[in-house]
């Protein structure tokens, strides 16, 4: 079948032609004689299947050149793509004499709204933008026959529905709507029910099958060997065009200098980057000038970069389903493509199972000669086990072996440390803000290599915890001079007629002279002292010594 088999007029026919473009594929094959029915569509179709034109051509078909108000509305979720349809339409209309306008966030409304103001016919924007051009009174979007709305389930998906119901009330009831995704939740088919009038369901495929062509693989290291395994990667094993995704725009921009400075061509692209920075990154990467784009999931979903072979998560994203659009990025138009993914835990490994239920593909660990690759792989069964040992021998076994081999190498090292010295009189030892005994004790604490808390070293010595922290206390204060230790107050009840000015409170105060009850004064050491007194956190010798000489002076 040829583009002339569609009905649609020559003019449209011939532009396509010089662009090389003759056959359609199949998604415009099926959809474009219903959107010329003037029937509400609902089209599901996978990734780079060439949505675009399956709406943009019929429409065009069917436009009035000759009207000066708005004909045609298209609304995207992210500006990226809001500017990627625009252009791709624009490759049709601009010949017929028809004016497209993109308005997006992240640019300057005043250009936007003088490109308004020359009253193009078609209008593609970002919902948000195109709310706040309403309220402005800059568009006026009354007289559209033609609403179309591009990937509708991501827009459903960050919270755009309010912008998409607002956007609605301002068109006539007689529109033409169409929605065009990648897979259609149930949250679509309301919007379906809602806004449309015997809308037609398109659907290509069975759901995800561009995902049988990508090759997904895995790769488990050292968290803290993570950007130099990357770095390996890109040297050795991929020469392609490559996406690497990560979460957070702070490790986009540490990615892309990490890259820099191994003289790796790469760049990155985020939500805090201005649209003219962001489309120049973009036009590098997909003019071949830049091999390595690292991008947030802004641009995730939507775009229609060609060549793209490769797609690295970095980071695996927060929600499943962002994964399939990540990966999405690769494989377009029938082409195949590798995802390799870098875990660091067993909790990720673990994520990787619901990832191959989501997607109904085996991932598999990756597979290469590359030695110095290797290098940096963990052997996921031997973590396995020793996290497995918690289950076979218990708490209490576990946590014995684990004090006991912590103590046999500082023995053979000759450098066997006391409690007080290894924990510094610490109430918690290492990150965790948590006290650690045998009764509480998770190996995955110490076997697991990404978790933030307590590592072995300094997990010796907890026995000595409880006989550190009850020195201030009843023993204490039982001693000659003192009833008891007041943890309310943090200071010391006396027996009665001994040394009643002592008040432990005066102790942290630098140079401070504390005067008892007969008028003696004893000099404080200060704060910043080895010496130096703290909560329930005392230099055993020193605070013995002082209360020795205090007690013989106030007899």
């Amino acid at each position: 079948m040829e583009f002339k088999d569609l009905k649609l007029n020559k003019d449209i026919c011939n532009t396509l032609q010089s662009l090389g473009l003759t056959n359609p594929t199949e998604v415009q094959q099926k959809a474009i004689p219903v959107v010329l029915e003037r029937k509400d569509v609902v089209v599901r179709s996978e990734t780079g299947s060439g949505k675009t034109f399956a709406f943009a051509l019929p429409i065009i078909n069917m436009l009035d050149k000759s009207s000066t108000k708005v004909e045609a509305l298209v609304v995207c979720p992210t500006r990226e793509l809001a500017m990627q349809v625009a252009d791709e339409i624009k490759k049709i209309a601009e010949p017929q004499g028809i004016k497209v306008c993109a308005v997006f966030g992240g640019s300057t409304i005043t250009r936007q709204v003088d490109a308004l103001k020359k009253k193009p016919q078609i209008v593609v924007g970002t919902t948000g933008r195109i709310v706040d051009l309403i309220n402005k009174g800059a568009l006026k979007i009354e007289s559209a026959n033609f609403v179309v709305l591009d990937e509708a389930d991501e827009m459903l998906d960050m919270g755009f529905r309010p912008d998409i119901e607002k956007i609605f009330t301002h068109t006539k009831k007689d529109r033409q709507t169409m929605l065009f995704s990648a897979t259609i939740p149930d949250e679509i088919k309301q919007i379906a029910s809602q806004y449309q009038t015997n809308s037609v369901f398109v659907e290509i495929g069975t759901a995800n099958k561009a995902l049988d062509k990508i090759k997904q693989t895995y790769i488990f290291v050292n968290k803290k060997q993570k950007k130099e395994a990357l770095k390996e990667l890109l040297y050795s094993e991929i020469f392609d065009k490559t996406l690497v995704f990560v979460n957070t725009k702070v490790f986009a921009q540490d990615i892309e200098h990490f890259l820099r400075k191994s003289k790796i061509n790469a760049m990155a692209i985020h939500g805090d980057l201005r649209q003219s920075k962001r489309k120049q990154i973009l036009d590098a990467f997909k003019s071949g000038k830049c091999d390595i784009l690292i991008a947030t999931d802004v641009a995730s979903r939507g775009l229609d970069i060609k060549g793209v072979k490769f797609v690295i998560n970095f980071d695996l994203p927060h929600e499943l389903e962002f994964y399939v659009h990540r990966i999405g990025r690769t494989a377009r138009a029938g082409e195949s493509g590798e995802v390799i993914n870098i875990i660091t835990s067993l909790a990720e490994l673990s994520s990787m199972r619901n990832i191959e239920k989501l997607t109904k593909a085996k991932i598999e660990a990756y597979n290469t000669n590359n030695q110095n690759l290797q290098n940096y792989f963990v052997d996921t069964k031997k973590l396995a086990q020793q996290n497995n040992r918690f289950a076979q021998k218990g708490k209490k076994e576990v946590f014995d072996d684990f004090e006991a081999n912590h103590f046999d190498k500082k023995r053979r090292n000759g450098k066997q440390q006391s409690g007080n010295n290894l924990c510094k009189g610490k109430k918690t030892c290492g990150r965790g803000n948590k006290k650690i005994d045998s009764k509480n004790f998770e190996p995955d604490s110490y076997f697991d290599v990404d978790r933030k808390h307590t590592k072995g070293k300094n997990f010796a010595d907890f026995k000595n915890r409880e006989k550190r922290h009850n020195f201030v206390g009843k023993k204490a204060g039982e001693q000659k001079g003192f009833k008891s230790f007041d943890s309310t107050n943090k200071k010391f009840a006396h027996k009665k007629g001994a040394n009643k000015g002592f008040d432990e409170r005066n102790l942290k105060k630098p140079n401070k002279k504390v005067q008892d009850g007969k008028g003696n004064k004893q000099l404080v050491a200060s704060k910043n002292s080895k010496h130096a007194f703290t909560d329930k956190n005392q230099n055993e010798k020193w605070f013995s010594k002082f209360k020795k000489n205090a007690t013989k002076k106030h007899r």
